[in-house]
């Protein structure tokens, strides 16, 4: 280069399990400057579902400045993607882009005004209303000749849709929409998308069909009112929410509930009153206990953005009652035979929550890692409420990942942890105990007793710590069964261990006998995550009786 010597260097990885480039570098002889750089990903960087491909090709090149400073002057990347899982497939994704780098001034006076202000960033409002930013320097990186012909040849028919038609035995589940395809012809938005179903089955409520009507009036207030039939009980159960938020960066929040109908005797975190649909559905124990509420909730709360926390206080005034069993109905028609629904403790409930949460709130099956935390009293006193009852319940949820080895990588081995919690004081109601779920009989998803495959536990008190340790494709990388890397299957460890506390006074006075043990319950297992892409395989050994139990739950995707 202009008569001087360049060396090409090749760049070969040393580790299979670090992530690293491969590629060349080009360094120019006396000045040792790197002058070029050809680079890609090497084979060790994977990403996570729904990425089946990723293939990226990294060019820069370098000119010295002021005759000693070695800054780019342009950066390229090319490559595509490919986007699927089993049996949905979309048309592989082309990216390219070239960007030119000039006009450097360099070890200029800058004015001791740009530290004066702790942010980092600032936004140019002059040149966001201005287009032809591009324009000013009259700089530009010129078209390649298929770049033309492809500005030239544009088929204004073409569109998302078309473009990007999905493929496989998914593909007529779903559908690939713009936002302008949303709307009708008159621009209005389409009439379908302000309802939403609401459907469960138990032996309590029989088939539960609603509807609900959802409206946002604006971005900071949500309506909400919909309504259901119970077939079991033969009426009718309501509902009226309204939402809203002000504010900017921390808002301000709140909601004002109305309700009448069927709630769980115990709040579950990881299923739905839908999902417990299946077990009675297929002749299966019903996993939950069910009664009648009606009543009002008014939630206040505040976000502070900066901590991503938010505190939340929420009064409820209701009215519990007990429900009966009304059906053994099963799909299969067998003659299974439900348990009755024990009764609650009946009477006015009014009390007073205060929440504090870190992070965002709970997802289920540990499909993604999270770092979040949320601590909910509730207090109900007759002196002060003019409740029917006398208590106060804590209750914790924390959820928390700790990165273990390979931690440069995308997704490095990581230690998720999941504890859930409570603790109440005075006479809890039977409405308000607390549970630690189990899995429904073959689904087994994360922060449940796999080997717990009937009703959860119960109690007063409980305590819960399930742990888990992905692995990644790891195992397999280092045994070089490259069909498992390849499809993104990896090994998890897991450990589950809880129990509940009722008090033998409360023992005996119940008159029906509860989901309970008296001592902890412990369990250990591994699992194949990402089956398919989207399954994990679940074997569990329980350590207190010695048993062993499988299942399929949600694969781990991060």
């Amino acid at each position: 280069l202009d008569d001087r010597l360049v060396y090409d260097i090749q760049v070969i990885p040393n580790s299979k399990l670090q992530p690293t480039f491969e590629g060349y570098l080009a360094v120019l002889d006396g000045d040792f400057a790197v002058i070029d750089v050809d680079l890609k990903p090497g084979e060790s960087i994977r990403f996570p579902v729904p990425i089946q491909e990723l293939n990226l090709h990294y060019r820069q090149q370098f000119r010295s400045y002021i005759s000693q400073y070695w800054l780019p002057v342009d950066f390229r990347v090319n490559g595509d993607i490919k986007i699927g899982i089993t049996g949905l497939q979309f048309p592989k994704i082309k990216y390219t882009r070239i960007t030119a780098l000039s006009n450097y001034r360099v070890n200029i006076a800058l004015p001791d005004s740009l530290y004066e202000e702790e942010k980092i960033l600032h936004i140019d409002s002059l040149s966001l209303k201005q287009d032809t930013l591009f324009n000013v320097s009259k700089i530009s990186v010129p078209l390649t000749a298929a770049e033309e012909n492809a500005y030239d040849s544009l088929d204004s028919t073409m569109t998302l849709e078309k473009a990007f038609k999905p493929t496989g035995f998914l593909a007529k589940l779903i559908e690939v929409t713009s936002d302008d395809s949303k709307r009708d012809s008159t621009g209005s938005q389409n009439v379908l998308s302000y309802f939403a179903p609401q459907l469960w089955f138990n032996r309590v409520d029989g088939f539960h069909t609603g509807l609900i009507f959802k409206y946002d009036f604006s971005d900071q207030i949500r309506f909400e009112i919909g309504g259901a039939y119970k077939s079991g009980q033969k009426k009718w159960g309501y509902q009226l929410d309204i939402d809203f938020n002000f504010g900017t960066q921390d808002q301000w929040h709140g909601a004002i509930r109305y309700f009448t109908g069927t709630d769980s005797r115990y709040p579950s975190e990881t299923y739905s009153l839908f999902l417990g649909s299946f077990p009675p559905l297929f002749s299966k124990e019903d996993y939950f206990d069910f009664y009648w509420r009606q009543g009002t909730a008014i939630n206040f709360g505040l976000d502070f953005a900066d901590i991503n926390t938010r505190i939340s206080v929420e009064y409820r005034d209701e009215k519990n009652t007990s429900l009966q069993k009304t059906t053994d109905y099963n799909l299969l028609g067998t003659s299974f035979k439900q348990r009755d629904n024990p009764e609650i403790d009946s009477g006015t409930m009014r009390s007073f929550s205060f929440s504090i949460r870190y992070g965002q709130d709970y997802i289920p099956f540990g499909v993604i890692a999270q770092k979040r935390a949320n601590l909910n009293i509730e207090t109900s006193r007759p002196d002060f409420f003019s409740s029917d009852f006398s208590f106060t319940k804590y209750t914790l949820s924390l959820d928390w990942q700790f990165r273990t080895f390979l931690t440069r990588r995308l997704l490095p081995n990581a230690l998720e942890i999941h504890l859930y919690c409570g603790y109440a004081t005075g006479r809890l109601p039977l409405q308000r105990f607390g549970i630690i779920d189990g899995s429904f009989q073959i689904f087994t998803p994360y922060a449940t007793i796999r080997s717990r495959t009937t009703r959860p536990y119960e109690g007063e008190h409980f305590f819960a710590i399930f742990w888990e340790h992905n692995f990644q494709t790891v195992p397999f990388e280092l045994i070089n069964f490259d069909f498992a890397v390849e499809n993104g299957i990896g090994i998890i460890i897991f450990g589950s261990h809880g129990r509940s506390w009722i008090s033998n006074e409360r023992l005996a006075e119940l008159t029906f006998t509860p989901a309970y043990i008296d001592h902890f319950h412990h369990e250990i297992g591994f699992s194949i995550n990402g089956i398919l892409s989207l399954i994990r395989m679940d074997t569990a050994y329980r350590l207190d009786n010695r048993s062993v139990y499988a299942g399929v739950s949600l694969a781990r995707f991060f």
